[in-house]
């Protein structure tokens, strides 16, 4: 038997025929679905913001140590400690530490001027020398802790504005300092095993 066919009028285009239906076959699939857990989910946003907050804290206690590196220099130079012992404690050359500090010497105000003391060009070394050593324990303890940001998957954007730098700058910093690994484990399962660890 022969099918019908239609007469095309002049200027209309024949039409494909429609695609045929494929029968659905479920038995061609396999899906495993793995639920994650609500709990384990808040642990790891509570650990990447406790990270996050960890990397703040450790910036601000670097920058403090600056700062009282600068007060220290100012303060050493109020009771007219040479430029070379203060280059010295500083572990820089002299015109380097000039320099650097002698504009916050001309607009800052010294804090301590060690008045009581028969000496005062010692008490003004030594708070040099702590103020540099707390920066030198800070600075590699700022390090770990954007390691740490970065094992918990705080952004790089979020660790540039902890650190108070550009996203660039930031990364440009801190990879050369960083060995990143990220490592992806997969963990075929079958349907039965699935369904006995969330029964």
């Amino acid at each position: 038997m022969t099918r019908p066919t239609r007469r095309l009028t002049r200027g209309q285009r024949a039409q494909p025929p429609p695609p045929r239906k494929r029968p659905f076959d479920d038995r061609r699939f396999d899906i495993n679905i793995i639920l994650c857990d609500p709990a384990d989910m808040a642990t790891a946003s509570a650990n990447r913001e406790a990270a996050r907050l960890a990397l703040v804290k450790a910036y601000e206690k670097k920058e403090t140590a600056t700062a009282a590196i600068t007060q220290a220099v100012v303060d050493a130079r109020a009771v007219k400690v040479t430029w070379k012992k203060i280059a010295t404690e500083l572990g820089v050359e002299a015109s380097n530490a000039t320099r650097k500090y002698k504009p916050y010497v001309d607009s800052m105000e010294p804090e301590n001027l060690w008045g009581e003391e028969p000496d005062p060009e010692l008490p003004a070394l030594a708070a040099i020398r702590k103020a540099v050593t707390a920066h030198k324990e800070a600075e590699p303890a700022e390090v770990q802790a954007v390691a740490a940001a970065r094992s918990h998957d705080v952004t790089w954007k979020e660790i540039a504005e902890a650190v108070h730098m550009a996203e660039p700058n930031a990364f440009v910093k801190y990879t050369a300092q960083l060995e990143e690994k990220r490592v992806v484990t997969v963990r075929a399962t079958s349907s039965a095993e699935a369904e006995r660890r969330h029964s």
